[in-house]
């Protein structure tokens, strides 16, 4: 019987591909009201206001998500809603919310991390996918206009 070593490359992207992608459940998150008021407060007084609508508005914390990967594709649901899908290669694709607001999204794998970014625009989110420990780590960051810095927050999930 003869064996053959598995290619090096197989064994380094396989990982990836059964990690991030499946359905999560939101195991816990951060106090985002608290949050949006901290990023507000170093607003301007005039768009103190909008920048507390906005990021209220952008920034729900989905209690489910399903992550898939395949065929060129990455697509990612959040609470059973119409998964955005993307090109695997990070190309941007226009894609319009349930609410009408438009958007240019992309993801992509980097190294074991799945980078979904989300143009608009005001702004833009970029939500870096990682499991660790079991765990889906969901790390945000919100960059605005309106906003002094990035607004930034983690959430994670479980299996």
């Amino acid at each position: 019987m003869v064996t053959r070593p598995l290619p090096l490359i197989l064994l380094l992207t396989s990982p990836l591909a059964a990690q991030v992608p499946g359905h999560w459940r939101l195991a816990s998150e951060p106090d985002l009201p608290t949050r949006i008021e901290r990023a507000a407060a170093s607003v301007r007084p005039e768009a103190r206001e909008r920048a507390r609508v906005e990021l209220r508005r952008n920034n729900p914390v989905p209690r489910s998500l399903t992550i898939a990967h395949g065929d060129g594709y990455i697509s990612i649901a959040f609470d059973g809603s119409r998964p955005q899908r993307m090109p695997e290669s990070g190309l941007a694709v226009p894609w319009t919310r349930e609410d009408g607001q438009k958007y240019m999204i992309s993801a992509r794998f980097k190294g074991r991390t799945l980078v979904h970014t989300l143009m608009g625009e005001d702004g833009m989110r970029e939500t870096l996918y990682r499991v660790e420990k079991g765990r889906l780590i969901q790390r945000v960051t919100v960059k605005a206009m309106v906003l002094a810095k990035p607004f930034t927050y983690t959430v994670a999930y479980r299996p």
